[in-house]
């Protein structure tokens, strides 16, 4: 069975997607960084010496202007990379976007009505006409995209500004760095669409379930993870990251797997190839949060190659808090 709480945690692990950013605007607070960004320095392989310090930064993927205003610590980060690298390559997404828009959408003849079960396709476009987008306008896409669809409104966009990834890519740009990318579009979009069409569909029904019930209550998931991001606090990161786990492991393991644990394997693989292909040029790596701490995070998959990383200007530690990239979860939070 697959609960709105399953819901909830891929949902939070969609977020680490950069296609499909949003922006949440602070409204009313006066716009601050964040003083412990999720920042960690990557030094050579114990043992060996090495010349040169890559950075790893864990982003959220929306446009927030707590967000956007760099910390210090980030932005000397980036001024002494030689080479900055984010998800994907914004210089190609234009180019990318066409071809993933295309896999967005249904053969010729199919429609999404024909796709999900009568009593969810009338659910979902209750829920949509309630805001603006009746089903109709989404007929053509596939169950996935519709997922994709509902992550972005809950996201409730107050404008739009450039996304945190976005941001370091162009200052990056503006300092003369070379710049690119650590996946493709078209494969962030097959983690998605290799799910079967049974799985897609239970997870969207456990998503309007779960969005009917957070609007109920007047809470946002994601806005709540912007919060817990902006602490630095990795513990409470991973713990947003476990609370939600219900008795539908085995469903959830293979969505998170292809959504999360392989795409750390195959960045954590980039990055080592990278910098053992040229040791003496300085990277900053630029990925979603929920990709780096926890046992299957990007952190520990760079140590476990022998890497010596360690943690930039984080927060304090309390009694409370564990070693956060040691505790077993199923999802390294970020998104």
């Amino acid at each position: 069975m697959f609960t709105s709480r399953s819901a909830r945690q891929i949902r939070l692990a969609l977020a680490t997607f950069t296609l499909f950013a949003g922006s949440l605007l602070a409204q009313t607070e006066q716009v601050q960084g964040t003083k412990y960004p999720f920042l960690w320095r990557i030094d050579g392989k114990i043992g060996e010496e090495s010349a040169t310090t890559s950075w790893l930064y864990g982003t959220m993927h929306i446009g927030d202007e707590r967000l956007v205003t760099l910390p210090e610590v980030v932005e000397s980060a980036v001024e002494s990379a030689d080479a900055v690298f984010c998800e994907l390559d914004f210089k190609n997404a234009q180019r990318e976007q066409v071809r993933a828009t295309k896999m967005m959408v249904l053969p010729k003849g199919e429609t999404l009505e024909g796709q999900l079960p009568p009593e969810l396709y009338e659910r979902l476009d209750k829920y949509l006409t309630k805001h603006g987008m009746p089903v109709g306008n989404f007929s053509g896409l596939r169950v996935w995209a519709i997922n994709m669809t509902l992550a972005s409104l809950e996201a409730s966009f107050a404008g739009m500004t450039e996304s945190l990834d976005l941001t370091i890519y162009d200052l990056a740009d503006e300092l003369d760095k070379a710049t690119g990318g650590l996946e493709t579009m078209e494969e962030q979009i097959k983690a998605l669409s290799s799910s079967s069409l049974d799985d897609q569909i239970a997870m969207l029904a456990a998503t309007l379930d779960d969005m009917e019930e957070s609007e109920a209550k007047g809470s946002n998931t994601i806005a709540d993870l912007l919060k817990i991001y902006l602490t630095g606090d990795e513990a409470k990161l991973l713990e947003k990251a476990s609370e939600s786990m219900g008795d539908d492991g085995d469903l959830n393991e293979r969505l998170l797997k292809r959504i999360l644990y392989d795409r750390n394997t195959t960045m954590a693989t980039r990055m080592t190839e990278k910098m053992q292909a040229e040791p003496g040029k300085a990277f900053f790596f630029a990925v979603g949060a929920m990709h780096n701490p926890g046992e299957k995070g990007i952190v520990d998959l760079l140590r476990t190659k022998g890497y010596r990383v360690t943690r930039i200007a984080a927060p304090p530690k309390t009694d409370k808090q564990a070693e956060p990239s040691r505790r077993r979860v199923l999802i390294p939070r970020s998104s």
